[in-house]
């Protein structure tokens, strides 16, 4: 790629970015850390707030909402596409899991609110009882 090239572009992405704004969400108050798939770094990064970009040009990848309620992100690796949960990416990247739980756990119960301080590590038993107990102290 010439540089004659690459400044049309540069000049192409400041055009886009100053007349469709909405599409390019400001990120700068977000912390961001690499995807990893079994132990190796991925071209994408996620972020605290529940995000995953592509690293290359930061395009956001949508996710998409499950039978169950939860947000999933399907990513290209190695030529393959692995699907994997938003919260569980978030919280792998951002939450502590000192007891090496293997539940994240929604703290609001909303499963759409990925935000890596509504997410907590724990284990089967806590999950279910917690859920069970909001349930009953909002019908009271």
């Amino acid at each position: 790629m010439t540089l004659d090239t690459k400044k049309k572009l540069y000049q192409i992405d400041e055009l886009m970015l100053s007349t469709f704004p909405e599409l390019f969400p400001d990120t700068s108050e977000e912390k961001w850390k690499v995807i990893e798939i079994d132990g190796e770094k991925t071209n994408y990064e996620v972020s605290d707030s529940g995000k995953v970009r592509r690293i290359n040009n930061h395009h956001i990848v949508k996710a998409t909402l499950n039978s169950a309620g939860y947000l999933l992100i399907r990513i290209r690796h190695h030529g393959k596409t692995i699907t994997e949960f938003l919260h569980r990416l978030v919280a792998k990247a951002f939450v502590p899991n000192p007891y090496g739980f293997n539940i994240v756990n929604h703290i609001d119960e909303d499963k759409e609110n990925d935000r890596a301080d509504n997410l907590e590590w724990c284990d089967k038993s806590y999950n279910l009882k917690y859920s069970y107990y909001r349930r009953k102290a909002v019908k009271e």
